[in-house]
């Protein structure tokens, strides 16, 4: 009887147990989608951090959520932010795949999966992690937030296996390695933001329209972080932000956002090749969107509101063509300065000390940044110029004459290809890095990473490594990938990438350090961005205020009605 006793007292408890896999938002409760299936964690997909930024809220700032749902959601329906990919780009692509460029386009406008309503992230947490949060013996962990990388234009937080370039990213690899030594490992955090037209317009005088929303977007998705990851077994006090490209450089602007006012919702930062255009013609690009949007709407489209009125597969056929027919090197769309959260270019704010000096930093770049974008027909500048077409000509004059002269003994490159690719090297990634250890006094990890071929990215396909594969016909090198992994948890978990057996990682310090990851290992090197071609770009000396974008003249829709209707009726004509 005893027995049977307890066995009842124990299924009762059972009963009335709150599962393990179950997390209680307060406005939602969410259960865990995956478990064990690429390592033993927890994951929880799809939970809205913002209101969607739908109908009267587009291009708006992000609205904290008000909407209140209790029933479980295990996670199952989320989207993801509308993408764009600009052809330059998808022709690479479309030849590694051995496709029809104008196949890869079709998909992408196709893709059903993308939406207005996508400001959703995903939470990864350790199975030791979420099994104790309610215990005694609770320890709560630390936490990595991703910012996805892709130009701001496309790219997203969903984990979908194989990439353009071959490889798999995933999280999994990173939380194994962080539970390693003793550790019971990191709460990942994937994030979305609203991407191309939609989170990156920035008109200027227009009340119907806010500059730089995607940025708060982020934020509100890291404040969301701080205020909720307890209740995963996270450690609010312990928030490493990390991101690549696009993502470097939120943060970059998140460290100078309001010139250091807006103090960063995280402790450190993983920033991984920094990259955004610094020279855009805000004002040009919004004359675009308005012509393409009267144009595809077939009415005239003058301002935010009459923008924002505007049906959903309209906007998305805009945005798709914006992004399409950008010049090759450029995204259209990205951060500008707003006067506001972004007063000025970060490399600026952060020379006059206008910055959050708060997180700690560990910051790379790879070793052939321009590689992957490269033309071989612009050996000659010309794809320089095009990316550089805002500066005005006596400036450009300074930079190939002065700053990257032709090639000789003296010079670090011996061809005119490789100089043009070392000045958008420069320009776009590497000199954002050095902006960043000289403001935070070089007490910071620095590294390059060398595995060829060393594109822009191939880095992060070794932080996010979760085994097997190649990249861009290159096999992957699981050792090495195993100790970036390490060196990173690390800094994320403790504040520095040192740990018992691995090399020593030295601070980028006085005698400007930086690591570096081969096919060798882990080595050290002086630092290749103290240069005085980096201490020009920092100054923004180059930049103009004139209009050079030449945008869509606005549509004669009159014309155009005219032109469908007689081709309409000679369609009739036909013979049927």
């Amino acid at each position: 009887m005893g027995r049977i006793l307890s066995v009842v007292i124990a299924l009762g408890v059972a009963v009335h147990a709150v599962p393990r896999d179950i997390i209680d938002l307060g406005y939602a409760v969410h259960q865990a989608t995956i478990k064990t299936i690429d390592g033993d964690f927890y994951t929880f997909q799809n939970i809205r951090f913002a209101e969607p930024p739908v109908g009267l809220r587009r291009f708006k700032p992000p609205v904290a959520i008000t909407t209140i749902n209790r029933t479980i959601n295990d996670g199952s329906v989320g989207f993801v932010c509308t993408q764009g990919w600009p052809t330059w780009q998808l022709k690479k692509i479309a030849k590694k795949k051995k496709m029809w460029t104008w196949r890869l386009n079709q998909a992408v406008w196709e893709d059903e999966s993308q939406s207005e309503d996508c400001l959703f992230l995903d939470v990864y947490v350790p199975g030791v992690v979420l099994e104790d949060r309610l215990t005694t013996d609770r320890r709560a962990a630390p936490v990595i937030i991703r910012i996805p990388d892709g130009s701001f234009v496309n790219g997203q937080k969903t984990f979908s296996g194989p990439t353009s370039f071959g490889g798999s990213l995933h999280a999994a690899g990173l939380i194994d390695r962080s539970a390693e030594n003793g550790s019971r490992g990191i709460i990942f955090v994937h994030i979305s933001y609203r991407l191309g037209m939609y989170g990156w317009l920035n008109p200027g005088d227009d009340p119907d329209i806010s500059p730089n929303v995607g940025l708060q977007d982020q934020r509100m998705a890291m404040e969301w972080v701080k205020r909720h990851i307890h209740k995963f077994g996270g450690d609010p006090d312990n928030i490493t932000v990390m991101g690549s490209s696009a993502g470097a450089a939120s943060i970059m602007h998140h460290i100078t956002a309001k010139g250091g006012r807006a103090k960063v919702p995280f402790h450190r930062a993983i920033i991984q090749s920094p990259k955004f255009e610094t020279v855009v013609d805000a004002k040009g690009v919004w004359a675009d969107v308005l012509s393409l949007a009267s144009y595809v709407a077939r009415r005239y489209v003058r301002n935010g509101a009459e923008l924002a009125a505007l049906n959903a597969t309209v906007l998305c056929e805009v945005n798709h063509r914006l992004i399409r027919d950008a010049k090759r090197g450029s995204f259209m769309f990205g951060p500008t300065i707003d006067g506001d959260y972004v007063p000025d270019l970060p490399g600026v704010l952060l020379l006059k000390g206008q910055f959050d000096p708060g997180p700690s930093l560990l910051i790379g770049h790879t070793s052939s940044e321009w590689l992957d974008a490269w033309d071989p027909d612009g050996s000659d500048g010309s794809v320089v110029d095009k990316v550089l077409r805002g500066v005005p000509d006596e400036k450009l004059a300074v930079v190939w004459s002065d700053l990257y002269p032709p090639p000789s003994d003296t010079t670090p490159y011996t061809t005119l290809a490789d100089r043009a690719k070392l000045v958008m090297a420069e320009f776009s990634v590497i000199c954002n890095t050095r902006y960043l250890s000289n403001a935070f006094g070089n007490r910071t990890w620095d590294y390059r990473f060398q595995v060829p071929p060393a594109f822009h990215g191939l880095d992060v396909f070794y932080a996010l490594y979760n085994g097997g594969g190649s990249v861009d016909g290159v096999k992957m090198d699981e050792w090495l990938a195993g100790d970036m992994q390490r060196y990173l948890t690390n800094f994320a978990q403790f504040g520095s990438p040192n740990a018992d057996g691995l090399l020593k990682w030295r601070e980028h310090g006085g005698n400007k350090s930086m690591a570096t990851f081969g096919i060798e290992g882990l080595g050290a090197e002086e630092y290749e961005a103290n240069n005085k071609r980096c201490a020009y770009w920092q100054t923004g000396k180059y930049r103009t205020m004139a209009k050079w974008y030449k945008s869509r003249k606005m549509p004669n829709l009159e014309f155009i009605a005219w032109t469908e209707r007689i081709l309409n009726f000679l369609v009739g004509l036909l013979p049927k």
